[in-house]
């Protein structure tokens, strides 16, 4: 003990809420990444969609194809970066990815509906997942 009775040794990592700060970067720029595979996607599908003739009724699965590729993106990339908390990185990812693009489109439309919702969960799931499955995966050289 020091002089002033306080206890020597090492001090505690400032971790606010089960280690977030901790986890804040991985998770942003796993998110800008997935917001990219997200955008990608969609010029893809929508270059496809200009060049062949499809029917309009495949905009709204091609555009949560392109939100679910994301979002399983992005939780793949921090569950990796991170190594633990698979399910809760990937979901925050998933979730960030959601708030993004559902505050986008509130420039274009004031209203936010059932569907827009059922996306976002459905974002924050697959982020989950690929939270899940980028923790598990093996690290190359080692066996």
């Amino acid at each position: 003990m020091k002089p002033n009775g306080k206890r020597q040794g090492r001090t505690p990592k400032k971790d606010a809420v089960d280690g977030l700060p901790k986890y804040l970067p991985p998770i942003l720029k796993a998110s800008a990444a997935g917001l990219l595979v997200t955008a990608f996607l969609l010029l893809l599908f929508s270059f496809i969609m200009s060049r062949v003739d499809l029917s309009f009724a495949l905009v709204n699965p091609l555009s949560s194809l392109s939100l679910v590729a994301g979002s399983f993106a992005a939780g793949l990339l921090a569950g990796k970066s991170v190594r633990e908390n698979g399910m809760m990185v990937g979901g925050v990812c998933g979730l960030l990815i959601s708030l993004f693009l559902l505050l986008a489109a509130l420039g274009y439309s004031p209203q936010i509906g059932i569907p827009a919702l059922l996306k976002a969960v459905i974002a924050v799931l697959s982020g989950a997942v690929g939270g899940v499955l980028g923790v598990n995966m093996r690290v190359r050289g080692k066996k």
